[in-house]
Order: C-alpha cells, then sequence, then structure tokens
C-alpha cells in the first residue's frame, strides 16, 4: 500500500474483499482493540476490562470484532481480524457502529473516516493523547496521571517522564514483577471491568440510534 492514501482511498481499496467475508455482513458490530505496537504495554488495558466489554455488548446481541496487530492477545468470544492488512482493517472500522479501544492507533483511524469511538486511558494523559470526537474513558472518568509517581508519568507529555521505562514498556514502581504489572495504581486510570462495560454499553446503545454503518457519524 503506497504512502499519501487517504483514509477514504483506504475504506475503497478494502471494500471488496470484505464483501465476501461471511462474519460480517449487514449485522451491527463493533470494532474492539486492545495493542500497544512495538511499545507502550502500559497502555493495555487488563483483560478482564476487555472481557467484560464484550460479554455485555455479546448480551446486547452486538458482535464484537477484534483488530489490530498479530501480538494483540485474544478477547475471548470477539471475532477474530486481526493482522490484517491497514486498508481492509480501515474498511472494517467503517462498516461498525462505533470504536471501543485502548488509546493508540486504532482510534486514529476512526477518526480519520468518522466513526465515533471510546477510548480506554491509562496512564496516558486525555488532553495531550485525546482525540476531538472520542470519548474518553478512566477510572471514574477521572485521570489522576502522576499521583505518587516521582516522575509523574511514564508517557511524554505528561508533565514528566520515567527515565527507567524504557519508553512505557513496564512500570518499574511495581511491588513484584514489572514485567507482570504493566500499569501501577499510581498512573493506571483504567476504569473497573464492570465500570467499563456499563459505560460501553450506553454508549454503543446511543452510537446505534444515531450511526449507520458505513456513514460518517452524526452525532
Amino acid at each position: 500500500m503506497p504512502f499519501g492514501w487517504t483514509p477514504e482511498q483506504l475504506v475503497e481499496a478494502g471494500g471488496s474483499a470484505l464483501e465476501r467475508d461471511a462474519e460480517l455482513d449487514a449485522e451491527r458490530y463493533v470494532v474492539i482493540a486492545n495493542g500497544a505496537g512495538a511499545y507502550s504495554n502500559v497502555k493495555l488495558a487488563p483483560p478482564a476490562v476487555m472481557s467484560a466489554i464484550v460479554d455485555e455488548l455479546t448480551a446486547m446481541g452486538v458482535r464484537c470484532v477484534q483488530v489490530g496487530g498479530p501480538h494483540d492477545t485474544p478477547i475471548p468470544f470477539a471475532i477474530p481480524k486481526r493482522n490484517l492488512r491497514l486498508h481492509l482493517t480501515n474498511r472494517i472500522i467503517a462498516n461498525s457502529t462505533c470504536v471501543v479501544a485502548n488509546e493508540g492507533f486504532i482510534p486514529i483511524m476512526a477518526g480519520g473516516i468518522g466513526v465515533p469511538s471510546m477510548t480506554l486511558f491509562g496512564p496516558t494523559p486525555v488532553p495531550v493523547y485525546g482525540l476531538p470526537d472520542a470519548i474518553p474513558l478512566t477510572r471514574g472518568n477521572q485521570q489522576i496521571n502522576g499521583g505518587g509517581c516521582p516522575w509523574g508519568t511514564c508517557f511524554w507529555g505528561g508533565g514528566g517522564y520515567c527515565p527507567q521505562s524504557q519508553w512505557s514498556q513496564f512500570c518499574w514502581l511495581s511491588q513484584v514483577d514489572p514485567k507482570a504489572n504493566p500499569s501501577h495504581p499510581n498512573c493506571g486510570n483504567f476504569p473497573s471491568a464492570d465500570e467499563a462495560a456499563k459505560a460501553v454499553k450506553r454508549y454503543v446503545e446511543a452510537c446505534i440510534y444515531v450511526r449507520v454503518p458505513g456513514e460518517e457519524a452524526v452525532a
């Protein structure tokens, strides 16, 4: 795929391939993602949070389609569509009701083609990394970046920078194994599983009423 393509061109390029995908027919679905790319593992939402979101949406009769990279942890009961070419992922997003993902590239893609999204924020500061048309979701919808952390935050733009975080691979303040607990309570602002599931349910219900998949959001 050459550089310089617009989001609309990517959507069009992915159309013919997805028309043959029986799993992504005319029924509504929500795109789910929980990836960190090559770095920034502290941005990953806890697996229990993502599972609760999928369970809640499934109970509503809304299917969940997981997109992202090949190394992203599969989310149970979500239709796996990870490790696709960019134009195919973009087309899946374009045809969805909305996107629910941790802060990163997927919400940016959604915003580029007018698809509404709810973004889960852990340590990354909302004022710096938030998107104009995306709803941020944090613990109690209030972010407490740097609450007790001597470095302020492990991400640039949040008032400080952890010199030992290896660009946010894990948190060195963990009491046990830093790599086993990447999101430390000092700055890990992810909501609880129950809080996230309820918030996402309300958001998706609203999106269903105001958006026709494949068209730009009207809300």
